[in-house]
This record gives structure tokens, sequence and C-alpha cells, in this order.
């Protein structure tokens, strides 16, 4: 469609600019969809808090109406509950309600994370073809960092860079008044056929001027019902419950290599008053019966005394809840203060970021850490084992040689944490890893296939070895460290061991035959012999006709059909 007919479609547009279509398009890459996964509800469950944001900011205008259409949870619950093993329904349901509100005006479409593009892109031109007049506005992380990949698709009308909270509001107003748009923050726009970036002039310091995201629009009392959530699975009593997200800052003190939250919330943290930020766990607590909370932030004990705060006026107010932070805290900023108002409010899991084992990426990386200051805080945690700990590492960055990563599985053997949440390296776009992987020759900016970008995968390889090479690692280390070595199987809490293995072999990896036979070991070391023999019975047929796991066994001299030969006679 020429530029000249989408200006006279926009003049059409502006008389009405009424009703506008909220979308979360499917998170899973559609290619990659399992259904067995699905069924289980192992997918990830997490809402659009940014939609959710949108939402709240569009009805407290009251100039809209507004429809929310959560796509991913829409496609899964059908899948889940009626058994259909058909990724198409995610499309299905969203064609039908284009044609069932065939007036929208505007679609908004959130596009968080890169791995999704191709959805994307799918959703876009669906919305162009059965709707021709309405315009489509697109935000999120994707697009912060990448906003020339999604302004090349002719479809899109505008991109809302950064934070849209207030952005969006000045956008619709601009168009429906034919406002000038030079002045919007961080807008990406076309004039004819150049593309005009805005450069970013403002951004919300005061977050308690944001309200609340619209909890019933983005499902959240219901979003327990289509997969996993936060450490749900490793906290008894929090499984399939519902839950809730929140959010109490916007941004994080480091300026990591591999991340670009810096780049998207600005270099420092901004932080909600504890005051509100109770009211609204207040609110999920007694209006919809929530106890399970995830929080969010990207450096929650950012403040101390703020952080301070929020813990004891939870207590303060009596809400029995549980929640959990495992978005990652930073571990300098822990001390046995800080966990002991963990505990008492309720904190059951914590993921710090500890990434790498070796000194030179952690100064490469730029990461506020020391591994004496990480030593110190492992200590303090034991003595709160009430709260599951767990930690982030990443292997393969982009002049990483095998040595290095050996540091980063050493000192994950030494910490013996609850569980090691190992990916590898991947180039997230606008971020310093990214360039260097660019400066390297290894990826290429024009010709990177952004749905590969998800996690346990690796599209890159690096300076020093093959993509295979840090594939096989990844896994090697993953087994050695998780599995083989898990400190909960060897000596530590069996049940906590229990519910991990259970969650890998049912839920993240159906039929894992490794986290099957711990979990048989699991069971064994608590007299559960029946349930052992059933488990190890089915390790043994599953190797015995895949050869590369029959490998990984014997690399770490496990021999499940020799296990269930001597289990046999006793």
């Amino acid at each position: 469609m020429s530029r000249a007919k989408i200006s006279i479609l926009h003049l059409s547009i502006k008389k009405s600019m009424k009703k506008i279509l909220l979308l979360n398009p499917c998170q899973i890459n559609i290619p990659d969809f399992n259904y067995q996964t699905a069924i289980a509800k192992g997918y990830p469950a997490y809402p659009s808090m940014g939609l959710g944001y949108l939402s709240s900011v569009l009805k407290s205008s009251g100039k809209y109406e507004i429809i929310f259409h959560d796509n991913y949870f829409e496609g899964l619950k059908i899948i889940i509950e009626q058994k259909k093993n058909k990724p198409e329904i995610f499309l299905e349901i969203y064609k039908e309600i284009l044609l069932k509100n065939s007036d929208v005006d505007i679609v908004c479409i959130s596009l968080m994370f890169s791995s999704i593009f191709n959805n994307f892109i799918n959703y876009v031109k669906m919305t162009k073809e059965l709707l021709p007049k309405c315009l489509i506005i697109t935000g999120g992380s994707h697009i912060t960092c990448a906003y020339e990949s999604v302004m090349k698709i002719n479809e899109v009308d505008y991109a809302l860079m950064y934070e849209a909270d207030k952005t969006i509001l000045l956008l619709l107003d601009a168009i429906k008044n034919n406002k000038d748009k030079t002045a919007i923050s961080g807008l990406v726009y076309r004039n004819g056929c150049e593309i005009i970036k805005n450069e970013r002039t403002f951004r919300e310091e005061n977050l308690d001027n944001i309200p609340s995201p619209d909890w019933i629009g983005i499902n959240m009392p219901e979003y327990y019902k289509i997969g996993r959530f936060g450490g749900a699975y490793a906290i008894e009593g929090c499984e399939g419950k519902p839950f809730a997200c929140i959010t109490t800052s916007r941004g994080c003190r480091g300026h990591c290599a591999f991340c670009s939250v810096s780049d998207i919330m600005g270099g420092s943290v901004r932080m909600r008053s504890p005051e509100p930020v109770a009211d609204e766990i207040g609110r999920l607590y007694n209006e919809y019966g929530i106890k399970f909370f995830e929080i969010l932030d990207d450096d929650f004990t950012f403040s101390k005394s703020r952080a301070l705060s929020i813990m004891n006026e939870i207590v303060k107010r009596g809400y029995d809840i549980r929640w959990t932070a495992k978005n990652g805290l930073i571990a300098c900023s822990l001390d046995e203060e800080l966990i002991e108002a963990m505990s008492k409010s309720g904190c059951r899991y914590v993921q710090i970021g500890v990434e790498s084992g070796n000194e030179s990426i952690i100064k490469w990386l730029k990461k506020p850490l020391t591994f004496d200051k990480l030593i110190e805080v492992r200590k303090l945690f034991r003595k709160f084992p009430e709260i599951y700990l767990a930690g982030y590492f990443i292997v393969g960055f982009p002049e990483e040689t095998y040595e290095m990563m050996k540091d980063t599985y050493n000192l994950a053997l030494k910490l013996q944490l609850d569980w090691c949440a190992i990916t590898m390296a991947q180039p997230l776009p606008n971020t310093r890893m990214f360039q260097n992987f660019v400066e390297l020759g290894i990826i290429s900016e024009e010709k990177i296939d952004w749905s590969d970008l998800t996690f346990f995968h690796n599209t890159t390889g690096n300076k020093y070895h093959s993509m295979q090479d840090i594939m096989d690692w990844w896994h090697e280390f993953n087994i050695g460290i998780n599995f083989v070595n898990n400190p909960n199987l060897n000596g530590g809490d069996l049940d906590r061991a229990i519910r991990d293995f259970h969650h890998v072999a049912y839920l993240v990896a159906p039929g894992q035959p490794m986290a099957l036979y711990c979990l048989g070991k699991a069971y064994l070391k608590k007299n559960n012999i029946l349930e052992t023999k059933k488990l190890w019975a089915q390790v043994c047929e599953t190797i015995g006709r895949d050869k590369g796991w029959q490998r990984q066994f014997e690399k770490f001299n496990i021999y499940p059909e020799i296990d269930l030969k001597k289990l046999s006679t006793k």
C-alpha cells in the first residue's frame, strides 16, 4: 500500500479514534511449539505487564474503548483444556477477534522478546489484511533495541521505544488532531519513505504517578491455569495456585555487557514508594485471593531502606504470602538484615546473577560482583534454609575460552546452590555483547535470525569455539552441576531435589532421562523402591534408543541398566 493511501486512511481514522485493541501475541516461537510441554503446563506463564500498564493509562484517560486480547493466554488455555495439538490455534483465535471487532481503529501489539519476531510479523500482516483501515502501533524491548527491523515491516505505522505509559497518549492525540510528532519522546514513524526516530527526551521519574496494571485485562487471576511461573515449583504449596507479578522499580545499577535493561529503562533505578507497593499487594491479596507473588524488578534491593520498608509493611499488614525474586537480585546488595526481612515477609525463592567464574570475564561484563562477596552471601543464605537459592550463569561469551568456562563450572560446584540456571551467550540487540559479536565477525546485524534468540539455544559459537562445542559444554556443565552433583540429592534437602527433578522431567523437558534418573535416585534414598524401579526402567528404554543420551550417562560413569539390575535383586 502506498504512503499516500495510508495517509488517506489516517484521515478517516482520526474522525473516531475510539476503539483500541491491545494484543499480547503468542510468546512461543510457533515452529518450536511442543504439545506435550503445553498440556503439562510447562511453558512460562508471564502476562504482558507492559500492556497491563498501557491499558490502565488508556482507560484512566476516559477517551477510549479498550479491548484487551491476551492471545498467548487464550491459545494455551484452549490447547490445555481441549487437548488440541494445534499451534495454529493462536492465529485462528486472533482472526476471530479481528472479525468480531472490525470497527477497531488502532491495534497496539507488544513485542517484548526478539525470539517471537516472526510471530509478530504474522500478527501484523493478518491485522492489516483483515482491518486495512486500522493503525498499528507497537512497543516493547525489541522495538527499543532494534527498531529498524520492525519499521522494515510496511504494515507497522508507529513504534514507541522505551516506556510508553505517557507517550501513547501523546501519540494518539497527535494523530487525532494532526499535531506535530517530532517532540514525542522515543517515537519512530515514517515521513514519506523516510523513517524518523525521535530521541528520548522524557521518562517518568515518579513511578507513583503511573497507575497499577489492568489486572483483569491481562487475566492475572487466571494465568496460573496455563503454565509455570517464577519459582512456584520449588515452593511447597505454591504450584498450581493463583499468582501475580509485581513491579516495584524500573532500571538497574548494573550495565552488564549481555543486558539491555539500562538502555531501555535508563542508566539509573527509579523506585515506587513502599506504601503503594504494599497497597497493590493488598488489593491482589484481598480482592483476588492471590497469595503468591513474583517481584519482576531488575534491582529490587537497590535501596536497602526502601526494600526493608516494603517487606516490613507486608509483615505489619499481616499478609500471609509467599514471594520470589526469580528475575535476579544483585549479590553485592545483600546482607543478613535484608535476607532476614525477606524470609519474614514470605520470600522463599531468590535467584542471583553470577554469570561467570572467571575474573577477566566479570571485569569485561562490568558486573557489580566480587567472588568474595558472593561466597559471603552464600554463607548468609545458609542461615535461612527456607529460602531456595538459585543462580544465573552464562557460557560462550564472545572471547571466552574453554578454560574460562571451566572456571564457571568450578565456581558453580563450589557455591552449592539449589539450582544453577546455565544459559548460552545470546547476542541480544543493542548490547555491548551484541556489538562484540559483530566486531569479531561472528554475526551480521543484517542477517541475524531473531527467532533464534531463545534460552538454552546457541546460534553463534564464539571467537575460539564452534556453536556445537559450546552447546556440548553447556549440556555437560548442566548435567554435572544440577544433576550428578546436585547438593540436595547428595546430602541436602531430598524433598527439594524431588521437586526440582520432577519439574524438569515433566514440565521443562518432558521425558529428559537424566532428570528421571536423578528423580529415581532421590526416591531410592527415601526408600520408595517401586517408584525408583519405574523411573529407571523408563530411563533404560530412552537411552537404549538414544545414543547421544547413552554417551552422556557414560561420560559421568552412570549405567542405569546396571543400577536397575542391582535394585531388582534387593
